[in-house]
């Protein structure tokens, strides 16, 4: 790099040669970019130079924009007549110019040339010797151009000339404002929030065992009748594993309870006790009452309400351990992780974090055919945001979130009406932060909440020395009462504050030999533009005998069909096996 003068003193940035210097560079998000040896020169273009140099004069370099030196040395060769002459000892730097966007060297005497008549430049080096390339440090923010400023000073501290270059020229759009992030963030962390919320945790399940896993067994029985320490096991803790576990493409959950029931477990196992299917607290002595579960879900999900396709991947893992104070109330502790991947609808922005919480809970039945469950939690976020496509910025959060529920749990002989009606709320802190365009932007609340209701009806059809027929139907109203509007990038908004509601239809067909037929159709997005989902999922279990299998294994199989935006088809296939 050749620097010249100008001022009173006309000087210029040129090359080693005296002539213009290398053109600027484009840069987009590059950590690092070399300038060419020879390339930037601090020239005074009179010469001979009257009073252009002289002994004592300071020269300071200096970057602008954030970007520093990145090579541990720097050497300034003498120039003399438009070319280097080789000599570095006209001005040096003393200690290390790596990490620093300015440098400061005196001006001395030098020996080639003879004289300061003859001197007029300094060429830059990124090393202890003339000629080499020079490293520069960028701060890889979108819109950021970069220069290289010289200053000449006398030995009394007056200005004698300048003279600046760009270096490299930003071609990003810069970085969004305040306004433009904080949507971005505010849309991203809504759909997170949507998908947190849209389905309960339905911790009723865990008096009813709906939606916690069915069947399982004694972990004594996985080491056979003649082990004493499977035996002994199961004698002192009763432990069972019901697991529920549903995949395909576009979607999954699982479920398991280790649910310490020995005497329903091993009762049921062994066909002593006939259930009729009802719940675990309307027969089971509760004998030992600790419990653990674990419970997730991952989705593929697509929504357009604000012009443009948003597709988010999220997932939801929980897990808890409570306590039966009674047959019919536990309490516990509930914690839970999550994550997503998003790209916001009606925007260029992206998003992805994970998070946890944690808080008590706790479930009853207030009669018999009435279950409370509330929960309260409280954690923290970390995310990541890149506002319009501009760049990435990272943020925490602090969140809390409160939920309850009453659900029916009514049985006849022929009938099950499950109605619901619950309640969830969540708050969402995102802190303060500095973006990459080095903008404060300042923390903000995002709010989502609500209210779900519906029943679902079951006939129970019992065909004399014949199957049981289960036909049923769902209807389920979904309104967030509590949500922040999807914002357009062209400054338009899309409410969100609306009812939905999803309506499931099927039924199951269970034969006397123990097989059973499950199917069932279910449409969201009832009077809600722009979004909506179908799926279709079958499943058939049958039972199966081998010599090494226990009572009761079954041979299951099913498909699933799941229409939105996109289209997943899922066949599987399993064997179920008790574990006693």
């Amino acid at each position: 790099m050749l620097v010249a003068p100008n001022s009173a003193y006309a000087y210029s940035v040129t090359n080693a040669g005296g002539s213009a210097a290398t053109p600027t560079q484009t840069i987009t998000t590059e950590a690092s970019k070399r300038v060419s040896g020879d390339s930037l020169t601090f020239f005074q273009e009179a010469n001979p130079a009257p009073s252009g140099f002289a002994a004592g004069d300071t020269l300071e370099i200096s970057l602008s924009g954030g970007a520093t030196f990145a090579d541990a040395n720097i050497s300034l060769e003498a120039s003399a007549g438009g070319a280097g002459t080789g000599d570095l000892t006209w001005a040096t730097f003393s200690g290390s110019p790596q990490g620093r966007s300015s440098l400061t060297v005196t001006i001395q005497q030098g020996t080639t040339p003879g004289s300061f008549a003859n001197f007029d430049g300094l060429i830059l080096s990124g090393n202890t010797i003339a000629g080499q390339s020079l490293t520069i440090n960028l701060p890889q923010i979108a819109g950021r151009d970069i220069f290289i400023s010289f200053t000449l000073r006398n030995s009394g501290g007056t200005v004698k000339g300048t003279a600046s270059l760009k270096l490299f020229d930003n071609t990003l759009a810069p970085a969004g404002n305040l306004e433009e992030s904080q949507s971005a963030i505010k849309t991203v962390l809504a759909t997170h929030i949507r998908n947190m919320t849209s389905q309960s945790v339905s911790l009723s399940g865990l008096i009813t065992g709906r939606g916690f896993g069915r069947g399982g067994g004694s972990l004594g029985g996985l080491f056979g009748d003649s082990a004493a320490f499977g035996n002994a096991l199961a004698e002192s803790t009763g432990l069972t594993l019901p697991v529920a576990l549903e995949l395909n493409e576009g979607r999954g959950n699982f479920a398991a309870n280790l649910n310490s029931v020995m005497n329903w477990t091993g009762e049921l196992a062994a066909g002593e006790q006939n259930t009729g299917g009802l719940p675990p607290s309307a027969f089971s002595n509760f004998e030992s009452p600790m419990n653990l579960w674990v419970k997730g879900r991952w989705e593929g999900i697509n929504d357009s309400r604000g012009g443009t396709a948003g597709d988010s991947d999220f997932g939801l893992f929980m897990t808890g351990i409570d306590y039966r104070v009674d047959k019919d109330t536990m309490v516990g502790i509930l914690g839970q992780y999550d994550l997503y991947k998003s790209t916001a609808t009606g925007q260029d922005s992206q998003g992805e974090g994970k998070g946890w919480m944690v808080g008590p809970y706790m479930v009853s039945r207030l009669d018999e055919n009435l279950i409370w469950d509330g929960r309260v939690a409280w954690g923290k976020s970390k995310n990541k945001i890149n506002p319009l496509g501009r760049g990435w910025d990272k943020y925490d959060g602090e969140r809390s979130q409160l939920e309850t529920n009453l659900t029916g749990d009514i049985r006849s002989e022929n009938w099950e009406f499950y109605p619901q009606i619950g309640i969830n709320y969540f708050r969402e802190e995102q802190k303060a932060y500095t973006n990459f365009g080095g903008e404060r932007i300042e923390a903000q609340t995002i709010t989502f909440g609500n209210l779900t209701f519906g029943p679902e009806v079951v006939r129970v059809l019992q065909v004399e020395d014949g199957p049981i027929y289960r036909p049923f139907v769902a209807l389920r109203g979904i309104w967030d009462f509590r949500a922040p509007p999807i914002a357009h990038s062209n400054g338009s908004q899309v409410d969100t504050e609306k009812l939905r509601a999803r309506a499931e239809l099927g039924g199951d067909i269970t034969f006397e030999d123990g097989g059973s037929i499950y199917a069932k159709y279910a449409y969201d997005g009832i009077g809600l533009a722009n979004y909506e989902s179908h799926s279709f999922e079958i499943i058939a279990n049958t039972p199966v005998t081998f010599g090494f299998l226990p009572d009761n294994s079954k041979f299951k199989s099913s498909f699933n069909q799941d229409v939105s935006s996109t289209q997943a088809s899922t066949f599987r296939i399993g064997l179920d096996i008790p574990l006693n």
